[in-house]
């Protein structure tokens, strides 16, 4: 690892077009798909840190997925929503939903532009699926009382498509987001590192077989959902999404990307710092010409077909260009509900 203190920055990248905070280590859930909530030992992303990185020129634009762990059990969860609103930028508050009272108290203090609640089956098989009991119980409760008391905040449920759960489940899903007249992001899941690094854990995604099981449910016009068949039959886009989504740890790791494990550098662990604030060093790491080679060496790894990353790369491709690898449907994110077929055949 190289000390940012000593890099010298070069212009040749990508606007940060997003960027995940992951502000704490811990998480009060227990996924079958993923192993963070395993994670004992406390670490906080500094307030402060976040407020001046938030303002930094070069990342005027950028969108904030605040996460953990789960974020409501972040410390200074309310005061980094506070921090974003008063700057004026938008981003997703990413939760499990086990704490209703701490969505309730944020509106307190602020409001909340997005909130995107995890919700990966019905009633209680999600609570089996997330580890969590009540768990569903609770998620209908921040959607009823946000939506009577705080119409300003966009309200939607994510539902994760892995072997884990089933065509019905995404039916009962499905009519859930409907009945409550709310926005519904499906994604597949995607085996990866960073969220599998501490015990060993079988396939999570879908064979391309298994995946018919949900095409007749979801509408078929996105790249992403296009392209994901094509993925596991080999075909490679570049992935460039490396390049303008930035992710954060809770210690002050930058990372690659949220799928594996590579460090591109620590904001925090300077030999000099007597000239670098948490926002100068991030500048410098990230446009340093050692993480341009970083980002140049991974653009081919194509590993993962993770939402949070690969979606911008599916952007950029044609259809026409993935015909021999027969793609057709493996991603969506419902805009909103207008976008779900009609009817829900069985």
């Amino acid at each position: 690892m190289f000390d940012i203190s000593k890099t010298t920055p070069i212009d040749n990248f990508m606007p940060v077009t997003s960027a995940t905070v992951y502000f704490t280590s811990l998480c009060n859930s227990g996924c079958q798909t993923c192993d963070i909530w395993k994670e004992t030992k406390r670490e906080e992303f500094p307030l402060e840190a976040f407020k001046e990185i938030i303002k930094l020129p070069w990342l005027k634009d950028t969108v904030w997925a605040l996460i953990g762990g789960e974020f409501t059990v972040y410390s200074k969860y309310i005061e980094a929503i506070k921090a974003l609103n008063d700057a004026g930028k938008d981003y997703y508050f990413i939760t499990n939903g086990i704490l209703p009272k701490k969505i309730q108290k944020v509106y307190e203090h602020t409001t909340i532009k997005n909130l995107s609640l995890s919700l990966d089956a019905f009633g209680e098989e999600h609570d089996r699926l997330r580890g969590a009991p009540h768990n569903f119980k609770k998620i209908t409760e921040i959607i009823d009382w946000v939506k009577a008391n705080h119409r300003e905040t966009r309200v939607r449920v994510c539902y994760t498509m892995s072997n884990f759960n089933t065509r019905q489940d995404l039916k009962n899903v499905i009519a859930f987001a409907r009945e409550k007249n709310i926005d519904l992001k499906l994604g597949i899941a995607t085996n990866a590192e960073f969220f599998q690094a501490r015990t060993e854990k079988s396939d999570i995604t879908l064979t391309t077989d298994e995946l018919y099981q949900f095409e007749d449910l979801v509408n078929k016009g996105d790249q992403y959902l296009q392209l994901y068949r094509a993925w596991k039959r080999g075909y490679t886009p570049p992935c460039d999404s490396i390049r303008e989504h930035l992710v954060l740890m809770y210690n002050g790791d930058v990372m690659l990307c949220e799928a594996k494990m590579v460090k591109l550098g620590n904001i925090f662990e300077l030999e000099d710092k007597t000239h670098y604030t948490p926002g100068k060093a991030l500048t410098n790491l990230w446009h340093s010409a050692e993480t341009r080679r970083t980002l140049e060496d991974y653009r081919t790894c194509n590993d993962c077909w993770m939402s949070c990353m690969r979606k911008m790369d599916a952007k950029r491709q044609s259809v026409d260009k993935i015909k021999p690898y027969q793609a057709v449907y493996g991603y969506l994110n419902y805009r909103t509900i207008s976008d779900l077929k009609e009817k829900v055949t069985s």
